[in-house]
């Protein structure tokens, strides 16, 4: 979106250096603008880099020749020549984007403006890593001849995996869902893609990048993202930055411990984790118990569930043993978001996850719950609401954080290098997609 030379109220204005020595910054800066503002003409795009016209008709000029930018009309004239509209095309490089958790793999081979040519979504028994590489090398061929492109467009894979992550090696440290300790995700499934680049990141800290890029209310600049599912933890931004911790392992309110000591046990091997407490699974756990120990037959017959997702296609939280469930859920869960919120002081909750997309009773407790046990003062402007995206904000969120990395890279063709200067942290972009 164009707002008088800003992108998103960052200025570009004179970001552009005139020297045969920065050429690659400025072809780079050139082409990034043409696929963040597009269509944009020559002469705007020199007005908000700060390069001579000359500078930037030459770099169009060989970004038309090799077929990355487009010239698709022309804008209103103010004067003289109509401007020429250029665009990037949002093909010539694309985005293999994973998300993994217990149970599935799911993935979806994006295009430059966020299209999905192809999507595939596997139920997975196993967690064994090889097994879970093999189904996503799987996943990756299937999309590839689905789309019709060369598999040399793929210029890089973005995987959203729950678990203490290191972003800058690609390890999972550590996954209590996955049961993997130490396993070199980025390696193995870059040598499984035949060397295409992947970065690894956590599965909430993805979502609430898309929340934040994508969402309904996005681009708030203090957020938190909470994920309700097998697993069950927060993406927390700040300043519009993901908040990592010393380690990159901060929002695991999974294992916050709600009780003494007492209670379920949990996957981590501790007791009275929240994840233990309220996951998809526990849930699923209690709402069968209840089921089956009704008085009418026909409730009976309804268990066993094995998913959350029975919940919402068949109406069950009518009933008011169910209901009481969700909500249980819900208050539970919201005396650990309103620790969060008295922590750090969100403009914006986001939940989302299976459990989220039940029921609305799961959110309208879990906001009580907020508003009970935080200080009113945090509450007063504070928003708590249910995710609305259409696509998988984690499996976006893995898309958006590698789509920085690839508007650094000096040509959009694997294994080129990237731009130090121009690369984005690696939570995100520097420069927010439109």
């Amino acid at each position: 979106m164009r707002t008088g030379g800003t992108w998103r109220g960052l200025s570009l204005r004179k970001l552009g250096v005139n020297s045969r020595a920065v050429g690659i910054t400025n072809r780079i800066l050139v082409r990034n603008s043409i696929l963040e503002l597009g269509p944009i003409s020559r002469t705007e795009i020199s007005r908000i880099t700060g390069l001579t016209p000359p500078a930037v008709t030459a770099i169009v000029n060989q970004y038309l020749a090799t077929g990355v930018v487009t010239e698709v009309g022309y804008e209103e004239s103010t004067g003289g020549r109509r401007p020429v509209s250029l665009m990037v095309n949002p093909r010539v490089a694309l985005i293999f984007a994973v998300k993994i958790q217990k149970g599935e793999v799911t993935s979806a081979l994006v295009d430059l403006a966020c299209g999905f040519l192809s999507s595939r979504r596997l139920r997975l028994a196993s967690t064994d890593e090889s097994k879970v590489v093999s189904a996503i090398l799987e996943q990756y061929s299937e999309c590839l001849a689905e789309s019709g492109l060369p598999p040399e467009r793929v210029v890089y894979c973005g995987v959203a995996c729950p678990g203490l992550i290191d972003p800058g090696t690609g390890v999972v440290e550590h996954s209590p869902n996955l049961a993997w300790h130490g396993v070199l995700l980025a390696d193995l499934l870059s040598r499984a893609l035949d060397g295409v680049p992947v970065h690894v990141e956590n599965i909430c800290n993805a979502a609430a990048l898309a929340e934040n890029r994508y969402g309904r209310l996005g681009h708030v600049k203090n957020m938190i993202h909470v994920n309700l599912g097998v697993g069950i933890g927060a993406g927390i931004l700040i300043d519009g930055h993901i908040f990592e911790g010393t380690h990159g392992y901060a929002g695991e309110i999974g294992h916050m411990v709600m009780t003494d000591g007492q209670g379920p046990r949990c996957s981590c091997g501790r007791y009275g984790c929240l994840e233990a407490m309220c996951s998809t699974r526990a849930v699923v756990s209690r709402l069968n118990e209840a089921l089956q120990g009704h008085p009418d037959e026909r409730v009976r017959n309804l268990a066993p569930l094995t998913d959350v997702a029975a919940i919402h296609e068949m109406a069950l939280d009518e009933l008011p043993e169910v209901s009481r469930i969700l909500c249980d859920a819900g208050r539970t869960i919201g005396i650990a978001v309103a620790n969060l919120v008295n922590l750090f002081n969100p403009e914006l909750i986001v939940v989302g996850g299976e459990l989220a997309a039940a029921s609305d009773l799961v959110v309208s407790a879990l906001r009580e719950s907020v508003n009970e046990h935080a200080l009113p003062q945090l509450t007063r402007d504070l928003a708590i609401i249910r995710s609305q995206m259409t696509q998988d904000p984690s499996l976006i969120g893995a898309y958006a954080i590698v789509l920085g990395r690839v508007k650094a890279m000096e040509e959009w063709k694997r294994g080129q290098p990237t731009q130090p200067s121009l690369l984005s942290d690696r939570r995100g972009e520097n420069l927010p997609h439109t």
